[in-house]
């Protein structure tokens, strides 16, 4: 059974989602860039059906150029930081040990800077970032 054509996904496709790390995935997704899009595009939320999982703007890579693979690997290296931080974050909540509030700080610096590379990623203007920042507050 070719499952992937059973899913409608060309051969094409499937190769080229084959490089992507899904953390790269993860990062574009939970950044301020995709909740500003959701707002302003999709008028809302993240609703996870099938058009709009369709519609999201996912910054393609050219694996052969090294600039571009480097960008992807970077931000794949911040989201690994990040689920790394919360699952130890969430052990020392439950242990209420004082490390929790330097691992939350953590969190919001690595958030931020996820952020940023998105930014970069997908070539913001200062107004642009300034724009969704202010939207974010």
């Amino acid at each position: 059974v070719n499952v992937k054509r059973n899913l409608g996904v060309s051969e094409e496709d499937a190769t080229l989602s084959d490089q992507y790390d899904l953390r790269y995935m993860l990062g574009i997704i939970n950044s301020k860039l995709m909740t500003f899009y959701f707002q302003a595009v999709l008028g809302g939320g993240l609703h996870a059906s099938p058009a709009n999982v369709r519609r999201l703007p996912i910054r393609r890579i050219n694996f052969d150029a090294p600039a571009e693979k480097q960008q992807h690997d970077a931000l794949v290296a911040l989201v690994e930081e990040m689920l790394q931080l919360q699952k130890d974050y969430a052990e020392a909540e439950r242990e209420k040990e004082d490390r929790r509030h330097a691992l939350k700080r953590r969190m919001d610096e690595v958030d931020a800077a996820i952020d940023k590379r998105v930014y970069n990623l997908y070539g913001l203007t200062e107004d642009e970032i300034e724009t969704i920042e202010a939207a974010d507050k």
